[in-house]
């Protein structure tokens, strides 16, 4: 640690000091001070040389003598040391301009290369975003005028020609599988490369330039029997999805054929008996025969045994059936060379959608579908079946099992790892489970020894959590009760909306309904289902009783709201609120999507706008509790050996986009200068920038409703406006070099720079006062003890006239010696 010695010299001798060179301070500390008294010295040492500068010293210690000394208060002596400074400031001045001059000089350096910094960053950035536009050109294929051909980029050969265009090779990779040791890319245009180690011909490369086979590579190369020049038919295959795993590959084309490649032993290339029993691996993609030409949908490789789903959703399995990983029931052990329907499957109706293949064990999900209910829609299949040994599961099943636990959940894909499974569902929820070797679950291993299995499937609630109905069966209660129908019938899950199921208040100015959810919550949406029955006259409209529900406001608050009626109840739970909104469409079920991504919550209100009576079947408020791990929603999932990968699909909703942004420079304007970097931000940058007042005029969007949040009680605390308008005694924000807004550090480090002046300034008033009360009661205490001490000493003096007193009258006389 660096240590910091500052001079043992009164901070008033400094200040004078500088005072005799012309300098002015404000608000300096003591280190700052004695630095700008160093640069001082060492320019007077450099213009008036050693001589000159130690006169300047001998000048300046006798004009402090000289100021200390009191005998001397006349107008003659103030007039001559004023002299002797003016004197001494004029002697210094020529070193105070050449101060001055590299001051501004070294300011303005600063200030270029600030700005130059500023402009690179900006330079760089439109930079790659340049390049990141021809780049997404060059990805997309340009057809001539009439769309049938490519069109091809020709360099011009004279100068009236089109300009050159350089080949770039840029090809977007749409699929990415990795087995143990290699790893196959997938691109746009169908194509496939492959890396790694190319033992067993799991590359799928032919032989090379030398004639080696199964050969190593660190770069990716084109597996070129796809190409048409390695083809009779002088056709290219375009693949559209491939897997990988520890020693063997699969691909399917755009027309549903399945290929495979690499090592054939334990029949799990699919391709039949190998006649040489000395040569199982195949270096060229082989085409796997389906029974009835089925095309398949979707492939997986597992160690030693690989499965294949077909379009009509029928699943294929072949390789080793040993603990039964294959599924093909109790009589099936041995190795299965080509693909064999799983009969049990079909026979009980399930319709496959996806399968993944692991060490020792294997799982699949079957197809989802959705269906409409009273316009909410309700997800079916989705179910989630096992087979394998008992490393991963626990115990063997060696026909297809059904989890109970996802039954509902609506899992769209399934993983296989080494030892453990992972299955996401439809709202892009996580669960997981099997051995958690190295907390490859996603679960904590460490917190007990039982966690060392997961044997059930568990949801991950650090990544996403699918917002679910908070209100049901929560505490909530109405402005008044009729017929006995109370606010309990709004959250029992009944959306039938007859008139005996739906909660229902006397005829009141602007009733309300309201429930509390417990604990505060990030709420998504909220759900308002109307009454159903219709009048029994004819006389009435149809509408008669759902209409008497609108217009009406839905309230969402941190806090309960107050019971007042009328006008001013629905003025205070409006000031309250975090959200509100007003619906006037007379609908069955009305949906309110919450503008804001975290709307925090916990008291839900339903009023109505006017004088009426309010009815209605039920209230669904989505939302998590635990909201504040949320991640995101995931895309797809993959596991390995000891590891699962997980990956987030990006937000498309260029609103949600511009709100992320705006809470984001609202905290800190430097994050713009991050998020800028990512294609999802670009538009939201372009618009909004680093922000300015104009833009973030209006509520706070980090601020609760009442408690606000770190970054205004800072603005606060330092007196800074953040809008453009109003703002009495409150001083603007300080802007950057270049005119934008300041980033939070920078901001930070002055206002405490201006904090700290103050506080110093403070501290020293006060140890002046300190000392200045000392020096009064010592000097009291002074007085006090010389008042004594003569009082000491005139008792001493009267004592021997006190002794003397009663022996005079007495005859003396002398004794004779």
């Amino acid at each position: 640690m660096e240590q910091v010695l500052l001079p043992k010299v009164e901070y008033e001798q400094l200040i004078t000091s500088g005072q005799l060179r012309g300098l002015e301070f404000d608000h300096i500390t003591k280190m700052e001070l004695s630095l700008a008294l160093g640069e001082c010295f060492e320019l007077e040492v450099e213009v008036k040389g050693e001589a000159g500068h130690a006169a300047f010293k001998e000048s300046e210690k006798l004009i402090k003598e000289y100021t200390q000394d009191k005998r001397h208060d006349d107008k003659q002596h103030i007039h001559l040391l004023q002299t002797e400074k003016d004197k001494l400031l004029h002697g210094w001045s020529d070193v105070k301009t050449l101060r001055d001059d590299r001051h501004l000089k070294r300011e303005e350096e600063e200030k270029a290369k600030i700005i130059d910094k500023i402009g690179r960053a900006d330079r760089a950035y439109e930079s790659r975003a340049a390049r990141r536009v021809v780049q997404l050109e060059d990805m997309i294929p340009e057809f001539t005028a009439r769309g049938e051909n490519a069109r091809i980029e020709m360099s011009g050969v004279t100068t009236r020609g089109p300009p050159l265009h350089s080949p770039r090779g840029v090809v977007a990779v749409a699929n990415v599988s990795a087995g143990g040791s290699h790893v196959a890319l997938l691109m746009l245009d169908g194509s496939l490369y492959t890396c790694g180690i190319g033992a067993s011909g799991r590359l799928g490369l032919q032989p090379n330039a030398r004639g080696a086979t199964c050969f190593d590579t660190n770069h990716p190369q084109r597996v070129e029997a796809f190409n048409v020049h390695f083809r009779s038919n002088l056709e290219d295959l375009s693949l559209r999805q491939v897997s990988c795993s520890y020693s063997h590959s699969a691909a399917i084309d755009s027309d549903g054929a399945l290929y495979t490649w690499g090592s054939a032993c334990n029949g799990k290339l699919g391709v039949g008996i190998v006649e040489d029993e000395y040569k199982q691996y195949s270096l060229t993609p082989l085409l796997v025969k389906f029974p009835g030409k089925r095309k398949i949908r979707s492939v997986s490789c597992g160690a030693s045994h690989s499965g294949a789903v077909s379009t009509a959703g029928e699943l294929f399995m072949w390789g080793s059936a040993n603990g039964g990983r294959l599924g093909l029931g109790p009589h099936v052990i041995d190795t299965i060379v080509v693909p064999t329907l799983v009969r049990d499957l079909v026979n009980r109706k399930v319709r496959v959608w996806q399968v993944s293949c692991g060490t020792a064990h294997s799982a699949i999900c079957t197809e989802v579908t959705s269906e409409f209910n009273g316009g909410s829609k309700m997800l079916l299949g989705g179910q989630v079946y096992v087979c394998g040994g008992a490393t991963a599961l626990s115990r063997y099943i060696l026909s297809w099992e059904r989890i109970p636990e996802l039954d509902g959940v609506g899992i769209r894909q399934v993983a296989c790892g080494g030892s453990h499974m992972a299955a996401v569902s439809s709202y892009g929820e996580l669960y997981t489970w099997g051995r958690n070797n190295h907390g490859c679950t996603g679960h904590d291993a460490s917190v007990s020894i039982t966690r060392a299995f997961v044997d059930k499937p568990e949801l991950l609630k650090c990544l996403h959590v699918e917002p679910y109905n908070l209100a049901f069966g929560r505490p909530c209660r109405q402005m008044t009760i009729y017929n006995e129908q109370g606010p309990h019938l709004a959250v029992n899950g009944d959306i039938g909306g007859t008139l005996a199921t739906c909660i229902h208040t006397h005829l009141e100015d602007k009733p309300w309904w309201e429930v509390d959810l417990g604990q505060p919550a990030v709420i998504e949406k909220i759900r308002l289902w109307n009454r159903t029955d219709e009048p029994l006259n004819p006389s009435k409209s149809r509408a008669e009783y759902s209409s008497r529900l609108f217009p009406c406001w839905i309230f969402v608050s941190e806090f309960p709201f107050k019971d007042l009626e009328g006008k001013e109840g629905l003025r205070a739970a409006k000031v309250q609120s975090s959200a509100f909104e007003l619906f006037r469409t007379n609908k069955r079920m009305t949906e309110w999507v919450l503008p804001t991504a975290n709307t925090v919550g916990q008291f839900v209100r339903v009023q109505l706008q006017n004088k009426n009576f309010l009815h209605f079947a039920e209230v669904e408020v989505f939302g998590v509790y635990s909201a504040f791990n949320y991640v995101g929603r995931v895309g797809m999932v993959q596991c390995s050996a000891d590891a699962t990968l997980v990956v987030m699909p990006p937000t498309s909703t260029q609103s949600v986009l511009d709100d992320y942004y705006l809470r984001a420079i609202q905290a800190d304007a430097d994050h713009a200068t991050i998020l800028r970097q990512y294609d999802a931000y670009e538009r939201s940058f372009r618009k909004f920038g680093r922000g300015t007042a104009e833009i973030l005029d209006g509520p706070c969007r980090l601020c609760r409703v009442f408690r606000d949040c770190e970054v205004c009680e800072f603005y606060a605390s330092a007196k800074y406006n953040r809008r453009s308008f109003g703002g009495a005694g409150l001083k603007p924000l300080p802007v950057r070099l270049v005119g934008d807004r300041m980033g939070l550090a920078e901001l930070v480090r002055v206002a405490l720079a201006e904090g700290t002046l103050e506080a110093e300034q403070q501290e020293r008033a006060r140890q002046e006062h300190e000392a200045a009360e000392r020096s009064r009661i010592a000097q009291e205490a002074a007085e006090l003890e010389a008042e004594r001490q003569r009082a000491e000493e005139q008792e001493r003096n009267k004592r021997p006239s006190r002794l003397l007193k009663p022996f005079q009258g007495l005859p003396f006389r002398s004794k004779k010696m």
